[in-house]
């Protein structure tokens, strides 16, 4: 396969390496070796610093003083109480805990939805809104831009509410409206603005459904829980391209894979929404027993 092949069918929209002149390079392999470097190493770089820098612990961070440190132990503490502590915390129960499956399947769905569409934008942009290259390198450019904001944003307005799965939901209702317009449009506008909002909600939705999981699973279950969620994450984000290229072959067109796609973000909107219901249901009633006082005074 050529490198130009590879950028025009696998380039993932929202990078600056989307729209980078790959034909600069000298040969197919420098061409794929280069972008695959330029994409992982700022985050091979922010990891190593991360754990040089951040303090394990807020108890041990030289910025907060004894009060911040006492309040966040405290807060921490009681958030681990509303969790539920796990009766065992290796793998296996990990799977068995239906947070964990829940969060998976979310995830599942989301990149089951997104993948596809994200590793051939320029293919979809090009058919479907009669778009030349340097048209589609400059939408997905955009695109990025605009995903970049719309998680700084939303990350703020989940701190600030602390429901991000109320956000989270929002986000994968118009991430399937957008793989729907994406799927139905016959103007090439109605094709851009499918697009940029898919942009807009695809990472940011992710984004927030990540960041709940530490306000989900408990402390001593977070880090294989984590591993056990991202593992149905990534099933889902391996058989999307594939379903994706079978609807394709057998359609010859790209509607029938996002029509398909916008289905399975409906779904996922609503794990979601069971996964947020039943979350406050369980933390009021650990919150009203944690309140309670004694039946036996002490």
């Amino acid at each position: 396969m050529s490198a130009d092949t590879w950028c025009g069918r696998y380039s993932k929209p929202g990078t600056v390496t989307a729209s980078w002149d790959w034909n600069r390079a000298s040969s197919g392999t420098t061409r794929s070796s280069l972008r695959i470097l330029v994409q992982g190493l700022p985050a091979a770089l922010l990891g190593l610093i991360l754990l040089r820098f951040l303090p394990d612990a807020p108890a041990t961070a030289p910025w907060l003083a004894d009060q911040e440190k006492e309040w966040i132990r405290r807060e921490l503490a009681r958030d681990a109480a509303l969790i539920g502590a796990p009766v065992r915390h290796n793998l296996p129960a990990a799977f068995a805990n239906p947070r964990v499956l829940l969060l998976g399947s979310i995830g599942f769905l989301g990149n089951g939805a997104g993948n596809g569409l994200l590793l051939s934008a320029p293919a979809v942009l090009i058919a479907g809104a009669g778009l030349d290259t340097t048209q589609v390198a400059s939408l997905v450019s955009i695109g990025g831009g605009l995903g970049v904001v719309c998680i700084f944003i939303a990350g703020w307005n989940s701190d600030r509410s602390g429901d991000r799965l109320r956000d989270a939901f929002a986000l994968a209702v118009v991430l399937a409206a957008a793989l729907l317009l994406l799927g139905v449009a016959s103007m090439p506008a109605l094709v851009v603005v499918g697009y940029l909002l898919f942009s807009a909600t695809f990472f940011t939705g992710g984004m927030l459904i990540v960041s709940s999981w530490a306000d989900l699973l408990h402390v001593r279950q977070l880090a294989v829980g984590s591993a056990a969620i991202n593992t149905l994450w990534q099933i889902g984000a391996f058989l999307s391209p594939y379903a994706w290229g079978v609807t394709k072959d057998a359609t010859g067109s790209f509607r029938a894979g996002l029509i398909g796609a916008s289905v399975v973000a409906a779904v996922e909107a609503l794990v979601i929404l069971y996964v947020r219901t039943r979350v406050m249901f369980e933390r009021r009633e650990r919150a009203a027993a944690i309140e309670q006082p004694l039946a036996v005074p002490l």
